[in-house]
């Protein structure tokens, strides 16, 4: 469910905010905020990263999985129960919103949605701290400087797991 326009807002105006599998309250009202604040919809996109985009001979577009013994659905969805939280947390607050699922690397997938819909802004959260955390942004970086680096829009990273400023960040602990 989709919330009407509000005044001043019109359909070129975004954000897209990049939501993980389980996201926190605080980064969708994050998004929902600084869409509001700029008069703009919220567009929550998730990335299927287990799938990629297959292009056809004939010019048509379709996602696969990358396991060939998947027996995932054909397309990839919106995860229901984080749909209905999202749907729960802009109720009210008079900002349209949409969600869509991607495929792919998760920058990159945002990155191209985000120019796709030329959106204002890209609005990501940090990880929870942890050693496997430290330890995949260690490897393969994050999507919040992936992002700022390899695209030219904005991007607003919300701290969801702010740490005491002695302890040690996560790719630090050992």
């Amino acid at each position: 469910m989709t919330t009407p326009p509000s005044a001043g807002s019109s359909a070129r105006e975004c954000i897209v905010v990049g939501v993980p599998p389980r996201p926190r309250d605080e980064l969708i009202r994050a998004g929902a905020d600084v869409a509001r604040r700029y008069g703009a919809r919220a567009l929550f996109a998730t990335v299927d990263a287990g799938r990629y985009t297959v292009i056809g001979a004939d010019g048509s577009i379709w996602s696969a999985s990358i396991d060939p013994d998947s027996d995932e659905p054909a397309e990839p969805t919106f995860d229901p129960e984080v749909r209905r939280r999202i749907e729960g947390l802009m109720s009210g607050l008079g900002v349209e919103w949409a969600t869509r699922c991607l495929v792919g690397d998760p920058a990159a997938a945002l990155a191209a949605f985000a120019e796709e819909r030329d959106a204002a802004m890209i609005v990501v959260g940090t990880r929870e701290p942890s050693f496997g955390s430290g330890f995949r942004e260690f490897l393969g970086g994050s999507v919040a400087v992936h992002l700022a680096h390899r695209q030219s829009r904005p991007v607003l990273v919300i701290p969801l797991h702010p740490m005491a400023k002695e302890a040690p960040l996560p790719w630090e602990a050992s």
